[in-house]
């Protein structure tokens, strides 16, 4: 390298920003422990990509991204034994969060499962094995688990031909897999092109129909509408004609009211008072 070129600096920058929530427990103690177990699959996972491999540092993102509850959790449970410091916080919270195992209820949940409405069987087998992980099964865990698809699922045939041909559970759900994909694709494949030009040709038909009995609709009410001013004119100028008529009789029957009174009928020499006499007499 010349003296007189400027010497290349390299700076590696390495971030180590984990995504993980702050954990928050549940009033559930055995959803909490699910939830936990999930969590702690989730961090570790992080703590792997991020190559985050120090006993300290893992201890430190563990109680940074855990939250409040964690670090009081780590400063308040009796500490334990271990060169492994991550692994002694661990452990801690582990019997602090995650219930005591019990294989009895574990099974019992295990055969109160069902499959949902429209879930694939490898779906349903991928939460069977989840569950039957807590049953102890041991070596029986996959006979188990087709003996329970059997009692649950709705597919008679695929039934049948799993005990007939003595399947083991891979191999029926293989099957199961493949009967299901060939379903669906007949399903698609019902569906008449005949069809769509059927319904076209209906919803054409409709639509004039709609449009003709719209546009009579506007005729009967424009017609109504006529109809109604027409009798309004009507009610008006009877009205006036009535009140002319009324008018001019009164009229007249002032005249000849006025013309009948007789002013001789009046005396004012005659007239007596109220007392009963007239004036010449006071």
């Amino acid at each position: 390298m010349d003296r007189g070129e400027p010497q290349q600096i390299t700076v590696i920058t390495e971030t180590r920003n984990l995504r993980s929530q702050p954990f928050i427990q549940s009033d559930d103690q055995i959803s909490t422990g699910k939830h936990w177990e999930e969590w702690m699959e989730s961090i570790e996972r992080e703590f792997r990509y991020f190559r985050i491999t120090e006993p300290a540092d893992k201890k430190d993102a563990l109680i940074i991204y855990g939250g409040k509850d964690i670090s009081r959790l780590e400063r308040s449970l009796r500490d334990e034994e271990g060169e492994d410091e991550y692994k002694v916080l661990k452990n801690k919270l582990n019997k602090y969060y995650l219930p005591k195992k019990n294989k009895h209820h574990a099974r019992y949940l295990f055969l109160k499962m069902k499959p949902f409405r429209d879930e694939y069987t490898v779906t349903y087998v991928m939460r069977l094995r989840e569950k039957a992980h807590e049953c102890e099964f041991e070596a029986t865990c996959d006979e188990r688990i087709l003996e329970h698809c059997i009692q649950t699922i709705t597919n008679q045939d695929l039934i049948k031909r799993a005990i007939s041909k003595g399947w083991n559970l891979d191999k029926f759900v293989e099957e199961a897999g493949q009967m299901e994909d060939t379903c669906l694709q007949m399903k698609d494949m019902k569906g008449d092109p005949r069809d769509i030009g059927t319904s076209s040709v209906n919803k054409i038909q409709s639509n004039r129909s709609s449009y003709r009995a719209q546009i009579l609709k506007t005729i009967d009410l424009n017609e109504l509408y006529a109809e109604r001013k027409r009798k309004k004119q009507q009610y008006r100028a009877g009205n006036f004609r009535r009140e002319g008529r009324s008018v001019k009789k009164t009229t007249e029957d002032k005249i000849e009211t006025d013309s009948n009174t007789d002013i001789s009928d009046y005396d004012e020499d005659e007239d007596e008072d109220y007392f009963g006499g007239n004036d010449q007499n006071i």
